[in-house]
Order: structure tokens, then C-alpha cells, then sequence
């Protein structure tokens, strides 16, 4: 997590918001250097959030294959609640299904 660029590349954009929004509150340097160190704490989690998201959803589609039984991922519905996308996807063999925030390939 912490080699991969990705990961630093939206935490930097995260702190950077972050940053903008609290950076200045306080009036003293003190106060600031606080909120500084409050704004990475927030960051880093979240930057961390999403990269295990992303990475648990690779390794639940491997490569389109079941991990039990190597049958192939098929898309079999996609549903749209409030504007959010699911993809569901179900072994061709034994009908375990998946569910994705984005379409795999």
C-alpha cells in the first residue's frame, strides 16, 4: 500500500481539500500545526479506505474466475439505487454470486 503511487496520488488530493476547508480556523501557528496533523489523520484513512476497497474487489474477481471451483464470472444484473451502480456476478457453474461497485474486466 504505502510503495504504491496511487495510494500517495489521492491522499495527497484528499489533504489537500482537507486542508483548504480547516487550515484556517485556528489564529495561532500552534493551532494550526494541530489541525495540519488532524487533516493527515483523516487523509490517511481515508486514501487507506479506498485502496482496500479497490484491492479487495481484485482479488474477489480473479481474473473472472471462481477461487473454488474455476468457473467463469458471468455480469448477470445490474441494479441503480439512488444513483449508485451494483454489478452482480455469478459463477457459470456452481451460481455462487458477486457483487461490484464497478464493471470488472
Amino acid at each position: 500500500m504505502l510503495t504504491n503511487p496511487a495510494f500517495w496520488a489521492v491522499f495527497g488530493v484528499v489533504l489537500f481539500f482537507i486542508c483548504l476547508i480547516l487550515m484556517f480556523i485556528p489564529d495561532t501557528w500552534r493551532g494550526r500545526l494541530a489541525v495540519f496533523g488532524l487533516c493527515c489523520v483523516i487523509a490517511f484513512t481515508s486514501a487507506s479506505l479506498m485502496y482496500f476497497t479497490a484491492t479487495n474487489s481484485q482479488e474477489r474477481w480473479n481474473d473472472g474466475r471462481h477461487a473454488e471451483d474455476s468457473g467463469r464470472y458471468w455480469l448477470t444484473s445490474v441494479t441503480d439505487y439512488k444513483g449508485i451502480k451494483t454489478y452482480y456476478y455469478t459463477c457459470e457453474d456452481c451460481g455462487h454470486t458477486e457483487q461490484f461497485s464497478q464493471i470488472m474486466r
